[in-house]
């Protein structure tokens, strides 16, 4: 039986199980087993909800206390770190390496890759060290905790960040750019070439709402008040909290609102609608470059998403627009003009989108692999 590959993740943002869940399923096509694993919520389930819960407070409630923190944990120097609290996490990685005989091993998160290397120098004599790559899920804004974390090789999404690795002195030997890794099927959808148009009537809009107060109600309102636009709201898991806001809407607007609630459909919603409109997270914001897809950022998390709307706003890929009035001047901008900026917008993206990039990965670490096995 083949080594399968190790993927630790955990659910602090969704960039980050995104980027696991991107990756197995393109290692899964190639060939390649996997298994993914979140230390965190196995060794400590109800500390880990709380802190995801916590998280998510702290980001849509008070997102300048989270800003001071982000940048306090980006000032910490990490070369030494232990995280002693998390002894049980780095136990039950080291029992999965000396269980599994791994052929590599894959973080998507930052602090995992200290547990995996202090797991690897707890392994009897002798064991074989297997390669490790660090998938950094951020982008240009990379905190210090990333640039720091023990790994042969470390993946990014785009020559920015590349360049940040090596202003902080990462050799180019351990960097490679592949994009984020997005699921496959955004790859088998690119194959099919583009399918919108800035002067098409409707106007598909997908708004993903991002919190449990999202005020969905007004926004889906606004957009419909012109009879072009059509509006499909994905809930995911807010849906119990914003249903009724999403069923009114529904109501007012026969035919032109489409609700849907926790979905596996997103590369395909991302691949048919012409405007994406949700936060500056790092797999929304590669996800919408992999479906060349023009976005509206509605907020953008101080820190650590600030380098991820840089890709959209700075490079003309899409807006800023932060409350229900300003999406829909954002939207009316797009398409004025037979959807002229819009264009201009899917043009830009068509030039840096990577919708293979989770395959290219699983490609270079299969390489990897081959030329370490021993």
């Amino acid at each position: 039986m083949a080594s399968p590959i190790l993927i630790f993740t955990t659910g602090f943002g969704e960039g980050h199980n995104s980027a696991a869940r991107g990756l197995s399923q393109a290692l899964a096509e190639v060939g390649s087993e996997t298994e993914v694993h979140d230390p965190l919520s196995t060794c400590y389930p109800r500390l880990a909800r709380r802190l995801q819960a916590l998280y998510q407070l702290a980001i849509n409630q008070t997102p300048k206390l989270w800003e001071r923190f982000y940048r306090w944990t980006d000032h910490r120097k990490y070369e030494r770190a232990k995280f002693r609290q998390f002894r049980k996490a780095r136990r039950h990685i080291g029992d999965l390496l000396e269980d599994r005989s791994p052929a590599a091993v894959v973080t998507t998160y930052p602090f995992i890759a200290y547990l995996v290397d202090q797991a690897q120098r707890s392994l009897p004599a002798g064991t074989h060290r297997v390669p490790r790559f660090t998938i950094i899920t951020d982008s240009v804004s990379v905190n210090r905790i990333w640039l720091e974390a023990p790994s042969e090789y470390f993946l990014v999404a785009e020559p920015r960040t590349e360049r940040v690795l090596l202003d902080h002195g990462i050799s180019p030997e351990k960097i490679r750019v592949f994009g984020f890794p997005v699921s496959p099927e955004f790859a088998a959808l690119a194959s099919e070439g583009p399918t919108r148009h800035g002067n098409d009537r409707p106007r598909r809009i997908l708004y993903v709402a991002t919190s449990k107060s999202a005020p969905v109600r007004k926004i889906t309102g606004l957009l419909c008040a012109d009879p072009d636009n059509e509006v499909t709201l994905v809930l995911g898991k807010h849906f119990e909290s914003l249903k009724e806001q999403a069923e009114e809407a529904r109501r007012s607007f026969p035919g032109r609102v489409e609700i849907v609630g926790w979905t596996e459909r997103m590369p395909a919603l991302m691949s048919t609608h012409h405007v994406i409109v949700s936060k500056a997270g790092g797999a929304t914001v590669h996800e919408s470059l992999a479906a060349r897809t023009p976005m509206i950022i509605r907020n953008i998390v101080p820190g650590q998403e600030e380098g991820n709307a840089e890709l959209v706003l700075t490079e003309r890929r899409g807006l800023l627009a932060e409350t229900p009035e300003e999406i829909v001047e954002a939207v009316r901008m797009m398409f004025a003009d037979e959807g002229a900026l819009w264009e201009t917008f899917r043009s830009n993206i068509e030039q840096i989108s990577r919708p293979r990039a989770a395959l290219d990965i699983a490609d270079f670490i299969r390489e990897v692999c081959a030329k370490d096995a021993p």
